[in-house]
Formats: C-alpha cells, sequence, structure tokens
C-alpha cells in the first residue's frame, strides 16, 4: 500500500508539473503482478509525453516497455551494456537466458 501510495503521488506530481524525463528504479519491487501491470502501463501511457528509464527485473513490468537494454556488472566492478534483450529470454528472476541477446 505504501509502494502505491507513493506512486500515486508521483503520478500526480507529474500531472500537475510534468518534467520531459523520469527514471525510476524498481518501483514494482514490493508490488504484486496486478498492481506491478497497472503502473507499467500507466508509465506506457504517459510516455507519449515524456521519456522514462525504468530499472525492473520483472516481466509484468518490462513486457510494456518499448526497448529492453540488458546491464550487468563485471568482475572488476564496472556495469557493462550487454545488449538489446528479447523479452521471451529474460528467466524469472530477471538473467538473460542463452541466445537473448539482440546485439
Amino acid at each position: 500500500e505504501k509502494s502505491m501510495a507513493s506512486l500515486a503521488l508521483i503520478f500526480a506530481i507529474q500531472r500537475y508539473d510534468p518534467s520531459p524525463f523520469y527514471v525510476l528504479d524498481e518501483i514494482d519491487m514490493y508490488l504484486d503482478n496486478v498492481n506491478a501491470e497497472a503502473v507499467s502501463k500507466m508509465i506506457k501511457e504517459n510516455s507519449s509525453y515524456a521519456q522514462f528509464i525504468l530499472i525492473s527485473l520483472r516481466k509484468v513490468t518490462l513486457k510494456e516497455a518499448d526497448h529492453i537494454y540488458g546491464i550487468t556488472k563485471r568482475e572488476d566492478g564496472i556495469s557493462e551494456v550487454v545488449g538489446t534483450v528479447d523479452l521471451s529470454s529474460i528467466g524469472p528472476r530477471g538473467e538473460i537466458l542463452s541466445g537473448g541477446r539482440k546485439s
């Protein structure tokens, strides 16, 4: 409930005084699948007038994305883009299954 209330406040502020760009980090972490899907659809609708970067490991959220990029951390601690990812190649825990990278 706290997550949904916080997101409702964010989206209300967005409608009142919109910004052209948003970064949302794992906002779906504590949501059940029904609410995560509702939030992702709201973001999709709002993406017609604002850009969103959404960090998530959940397929229910990722399926609304226009583009999915895989990011990993190397052994030396540096993050690396591993390419765009096909949604069907994302495992249940967010891992990229073999053959899932597009580029």
